[in-house]
């Protein structure tokens, strides 16, 4: 009896270890269909995929911490600008744009240099802006003006929306820059999309010398320099230019993107902000 109660035992045994083993569509019938098991730890998802942080989309860069700021006094033309920055007037270069030519009496004006220099006075005039050295570049040029990007009070970049806007080429002078990248991508989207100085209405992209008023300066359809009345708070297709006059008699012109463009109703409307400029009408100073 001894030996048949051990052999018994010896057989569960073995019996027991033998079915632990099997894989789980093996098991006895014995085993309850749907009982868990444990997962092998190579299954579990790891931690660094299912927390990986957000990535801020490219093109899209913010103002450093820090920044001094100044106060726009004059805007010479599309890249450069005279500054009120620790009680001294100071000349600064942007870095990283080039604007046709609309000042330098030593070379003609160039296509588009006009409506480049109106739009950076209407985004910049009489604002206090925040001013980013970069350590890759000089800080002063041979002429001795500071070489710097300038942020608007909106936190864009001034430099990136001239050239995304299609009112300036990217420049890169010896040594590469801080956004070169961001720089060169907004100018590829400009041409592709034929803002500005991109369009064939326009330059086409080329620097060419504007010695006669020219139709390609003016949107399609053939744009009244002399400009059309507005409607309301907007302007008709082609003039997108609002010339406002306020209760002084100031005739003051905006141009799309600047402050109050949205909220200012219009007395007349230009294809272009030299086409204002032309009318007597001037960018805001603040």
């Amino acid at each position: 009896m001894t030996c048949r109660l051990a052999c018994a035992s010896l057989i569960a045994v073995v019996l027991f270890v033998a079915c632990a083993g099997l894989p789980a569509g093996l098991l006895p019938t014995s085993v309850p269909a749907g009982t868990p098991t444990a997962m092998p730890p190579a299954a579990t998802p790891p931690l660094a995929t299912t927390l990986a942080p957000a990535i801020r989309p490219a093109g899209d860069p913010t103002p450093p911490p820090g920044l001094p700021r100044a106060r726009v006094t004059r805007v010479v033309d599309g890249d450069t600008i005279d500054v009120r920055l620790d009680g001294r007037e100071e000349r600064v270069r942007l870095i990283g744009i080039n604007t046709p030519e609309s000042v330098d009496p030593r070379r003609p004006v160039e296509c588009f240099g006009q409506e480049a220099s109106a739009y950076a006075k209407a985004l910049l005039s009489g604002r206090t802006v925040a001013l980013e050295a970069d350590s890759s570049q000089a800080d002063r040029d041979q002429y001795g003006r500071l070489l710097r990007y300038v942020w608007l009070d909106d936190g864009r970049l001034f430099n990136q929306v001239m050239i995304a806007e299609g009112y300036a080429y990217e420049y890169t002078y010896d040594l590469p820059y801080k956004y070169q990248a961001l720089f060169r991508a907004a100018q590829q989207a400009a041409q592709a999309a034929g803002r500005g100085l991109w369009s064939p209405q326009t330059c086409a992209g080329r620097r060419a010398a504007v010695t006669t008023p020219a139709p390609n300066i003016t949107p399609v359809g053939g744009a009244d320099p002399a400009g059309v009345p507005g409607a309301g708070r907007s302007c008709p297709p082609g003039y997108p230019v609002k010339g406002n006059i306020n209760r002084r008699g100031d005739k003051i012109y905006h141009v799309p993107g600047s402050q109050d463009y949205a909220a200012v109703g219009p007395e007349r409307c230009f294809a272009t902000a030299a086409d204002a400029e032309a009318a007597g009408f001037r960018p805001p100073r603040r």
